[in-house]
């Protein structure tokens, strides 16, 4: 175990909202693709779990599908409430957060953080729908 101290990072994405994109081939004609996505650089490996907290409001029936670099998440991130912020966290350990194979958190110090959007009926709510990321990991800061 390196002799060097530890950093924890605990941060916050600025809010950001839905953004189309171009739904991909098995999407039937007619459907919309959103989604709202935050980007963290300078990520360093982690020496424990990993925490992201997904935080969203302005939606009353909809569906998130959350996902980080190549994985998707099975945690439930359904929308219930207009003003509140909802938050579902998921937590993943080092080797899985730290893993740079095929399947992956973060890539070369890059996390890229995904939520998409699913229709779930008409939105009731009046604002917008935005969302931001709590990210949370420790690391052992050695100057590189």
């Amino acid at each position: 175990m390196p002799s060097c101290p530890i950093e924890v990072v605990d941060v916050f994405s600025p809010e950001s909202g839905l953004e189309s994109y171009p739904c991909p081939p098995a999407v039937p004609d007619g459907f919309t693709c959103d989604h709202i996505t935050f980007t963290f650089t300078d990520v360093k490996d982690s020496i424990g779990d990993v925490t992201l907290t997904y935080t969203y409001k302005g939606d009353d029936s909809g569906d998130y599908i959350l996902r980080a670099g190549t994985l998707t998440f099975n945690e439930d991130a359904a929308a219930e409430q207009c003003t509140a912020f909802q938050e579902v966290e998921v937590t993943r350990g080092a080797d899985v957060f730290n893993s740079d194979g095929a399947t992956y958190m973060k890539q070369d110090g890059v996390l890229d953080v995904e939520m998409d959007y699913v229709t779930g009926g008409a939105n009731g709510c009046a604002g917008p729908i935005t969302a931001k990321i709590r990210l949370q990991y420790s690391y052992f800061d050695c100057g590189t």
